[in-house]
């Protein structure tokens, strides 16, 4: 959604009139989520850890990683959506400095 949004302002993008931070703050609800997600993150972490020493457990998710996850762990697809926020400042750092490359 969020992805959507911004491809369809870079598009056609006009540093005189292209609102990129006005997008951003409409966005506020759906960015919420992200503050619970990260809040619980090294709880999530711990408990995913925990339950590994389970050998079952441990099956269970070597079968998904090879299955679909596309190789990566479980713990690496935690940390995307933390790692995604900071990409979001990067962007809207890089378009507030007018060098039109967003």
């Amino acid at each position: 959604m969020l992805l959507e949004g911004i491809s369809r302002l870079t598009s056609s993008f006009d540093p005189d009139k292209t609102m990129i931070g006005e997008y951003f703050c409409s966005m506020t609800e759906y960015l919420r989520c992200y503050t619970k997600f990260v809040n619980n993150y090294d709880t999530a972490v711990a408990l995913l850890s925990r339950y590994l020493e389970n050998d079952n457990f441990k099956q269970f998710l070597q079968k998904l990683t090879d299955g679909g996850m596309k190789g990566l762990s479980i713990f690496s697809y935690l940390i995307m959506p933390i790692q995604r926020v900071p990409r979001y400042v990067l962007l809207l750092e890089v378009c507030s400095g007018g060098s039109g490359s967003c």
